[in-house]
């Protein structure tokens, strides 16, 4: 069954059935082997909802037309309230697969990846194409056809998560992951093992291009990000393009937090420490590389949104990354008095701004929003609309994050009204752009459109990120 309903004899053979009705009969009784399948769902196996008044004739002889295909036509006789196919051990192809899968399961769980390949090649060889294809309603659409084509799936996941653990022939896997990727656009597992594939293979740039493409499609399709093992995947990329072009450094305590990333234990960091010192990243700046790494919710919201080492003119913005002391203790924070020092809270607004944003990049928008009111409410303070319209831009993103559309839709008025009252082109666009957002997850796509219009007014020219985005949300079906 996995492929269009067939029988083989014992020495492999093919025994085509040729009559459509005679292999929808096949069909309903394999679907329920060594069981009585009642003659009322072997009718609407045949014929769906209009069977006609010779159905009970009709129905006798495809079945034994069928049983002369058999190699023993006791194997198909009736029961009551129908007919039963007896089937032997060994002898029925879904129930081998599936037992072939759950070995590649089990070998998987263990870590033995060579047993995983080999598991899962069997399993494969089975595999002819959709389950029960060519077959009418409803048979075509059972429930056993997607639980088997997601068990298909998961194989292929298990065998790559494999390959990449034994590492030898990765670059033949990438075809194969670019089209699964390419079938299944929004499945995870198979975008992180294209991007690995890639990087492992020296195509730093594709693997990449493959994660922009994945999280820009979980965050317009679904408004989500990618998941965590997909962000471990990016930073191991990013490492490595990092590590190429300055591996000949020493190591230091920079490496070695970036080897605690490596193995995905962050136990021990805080936001605002692991937003700071980077391997290769000693001066203060960040190098131009890294643009697939940068904090924001968008890729297209990246030369608006970004926290204030992007964004800024200050010279505390720029450095806000490293201006947490180890300890956790923010600075000022050992003498005991910051009253009036109006530098510190600068940078405390600017570091609650930056981790708000952090968040979102892990996607955590609930965390997120206590960070940006923070932020918002120190940069409201001293009216430094610089920094207010970036933690007012980050509380829109986290609360349309948190499907509270409401909240969002109140925050982003206020961010556009504020942004034209003070001519403030560029921040005047993002809210029109987020606004836009905001609408078409109400289903407003008209009123959507306008607002992307209105953005796309202001920000052409400026950054092609933001405006090849509005140019791909106002041309989409």
């Amino acid at each position: 069954m996995l492929g269009a309903p067939v029988l083989y004899d014992a020495t492999g053979e093919p025994r085509p059935v040729r009559s459509a009705k005679g292999r929808a009969l096949l069909a309903a009784l394999l679907l329920d082997p060594d069981r009585a399948v009642p003659l009322d769902a072997l009718k609407d196996a045949l014929w769906g909802d209009s069977p006609p008044a010779s159905a009970r004739a009709s129905l006798q002889n495809h079945v034994t037309r069928l049983r002369r295909l058999l190699d023993d036509p006791e194997r198909l006789h009736a029961v009551p309230p129908g007919y039963r196919l007896r089937v032997r051990e060994g002898e029925l192809d879904v129930r081998v697969f599936e037992h072939r899968v759950a070995r590649a399961r089990a070998a998987h769980a263990e870590r033995d990846w060579t047993r995983v390949v080999d598991s899962v090649a069997d399993a494969l060889a089975l595999w002819r194409g959709r389950p029960l294809r060519g077959l009418p309603d409803p048979l075509a659409d059972h429930s056993l056809v997607p639980r088997l084509e997601e068990a298909r799936l998961l194989a292929l996941e298990w065998r790559y998560d494999a390959e990449l653990e034994l590492g030898t022939g990765l670059a033949a896997l990438a075809p194969e992951l670019a089209a699964l990727v390419a079938e299944h656009p929004l499945r995870e597992t198979f975008h992180r093992q294209l991007m690995l594939v890639l990087h492992r293979t020296g195509r730093q740039a594709e693997a990449l291009a493959a994660h922009r493409e994945l999280r820009r499609k979980l965050v317009e399709e679904l408004g989500v990000e990618p998941g965590a093992a997909v962000r471990d995947a990016h930073q191991e990329v990013l490492r490595g393009r990092r590590e190429s072009a300055g591996g000949s450094r020493g190591a230091g305590p920079s490496r070695g937090r970036a080897e605690g990333r490596r193995s995905g234990d962050r136990s021990g960091d805080r936001p605002a420490d692991w937003l700071g010192d980077r391997p290769g990243d000693r001066s203060g700046e960040r190098p131009a590389d890294q643009s697939a790494g940068r904090l924001g919710d968008r890729p297209a919201d990246r030369s608006g949104d970004q926290p204030a080492d992007r964004f800024g003119g200050r010279s505390a913005d720029r450095s806000v990354d490293r201006s947490v002391d180890r300890s956790g203790d923010w600075p000022g924070d050992r003498s005991g008095d910051r009253s009036g020092d109006e530098s510190v809270d600068l940078v405390r607004r600017s570091a609650h701004r930056n981790i708000g944003y952090a968040h979102l990049t892990l996607g955590e928008p609930a965390a997120a929003l206590a960070h940006f009111e923070e932020s918002l409410r120190g940069h409201g303070e001293y009216e430094d609309w610089h920094g207010e319209a970036q933690a007012r831009l980050g509380l829109v993103r986290a609360l349309r994050g948190l499907t509270r559309v409401q909240d969002a839709t109140r925050e982003c008025a206020a961010l556009l009204d504020r942004a034209e009252r003070r001519g403030d082109a560029r921040m005047t666009g993002l809210a029109h752009h987020q606004r836009g957002l905001l609408l078409r997850a109400e289903g407003r796509d008209e009123e959507a459109y306008e607002q992307w219009r209105s953005a796309l007014a202001v920000l052409d020219g400026t950054d092609s990120d933001v405006t090849d985005e509005l140019r791909t949300l106002l041309t989409a079906d």
